[in-house]
């Protein structure tokens, strides 16, 4: 396991051993988490993408999917939106009933979980309500080489980027 602390919009967690723990098609993934504002300097909203827990692998290979589950929020300002993201389907945004995204409030708590099942059917939920559903044959990495982070995603080349702003809690990943 590697931490960073070197600052607080860069603190992340990366684990090589629990892709190892993958033993099924079948699995959940999520925590919960408290957004900060997304600013600048002078105080005027900004837009973020941040990472708040991923599966990858460390392969790199123009053949291999880099990112193979992702829990992102993309923040504006005080209001921002938690979604799912693979490489397969790229965004799965949760909608309400009449279409417009849901969104969240920065500085408040939410829980936001994925689960997919072995048949390639997603659901994710926010507030343990079901929010929106996929699919997906992607999983995480069962040789070895895969990695579970915390807090920050990669970019082309494994280059470390998305950190994410504000704070997670009771971060979990179970097999189904």
């Amino acid at each position: 396991m590697r931490c960073s602390d070197r600052y607080m919009q860069k603190d992340y967690v990366m684990d090589h051993e629990v892709s190892k723990l993958v033993t099924s098609d079948a699995y959940s993934f999520g925590a919960w988490i408290k957004p900060m504002p997304v600013v600048t300097s002078t105080g005027a909203a900004a837009t973020k993408v941040m990472t708040i827990a991923a599966f990858g692998t460390s392969i790199m290979n123009k053949e291999t999917k880099m990112n193979l589950g992702v829990i992102q929020y993309k923040g504006t300002g005080p209001k921002g939106e938690a979604y799912y993201y693979d490489e397969n389907i790229l965004d799965v945004k949760p909608k309400y009933a009449s279409g417009k995204f849901m969104e969240l409030s920065a500085g408040e708590w939410a829980h936001v979980f994925v689960t997919i099942d072995a048949d390639n059917n997603g659901v994710f939920y926010v507030n343990a309500q079901p929010v929106q559903t996929f699919t997906t044959a992607l999983r995480p990495d069962k040789t070895g080489s895969g990695l579970f982070t915390v807090g920050m995603g990669y970019g082309d080349n494994y280059v470390p980027k998305e950190f994410n702003l504000g704070m997670r809690s009771t971060v979990k990943f179970v097999m189904l």
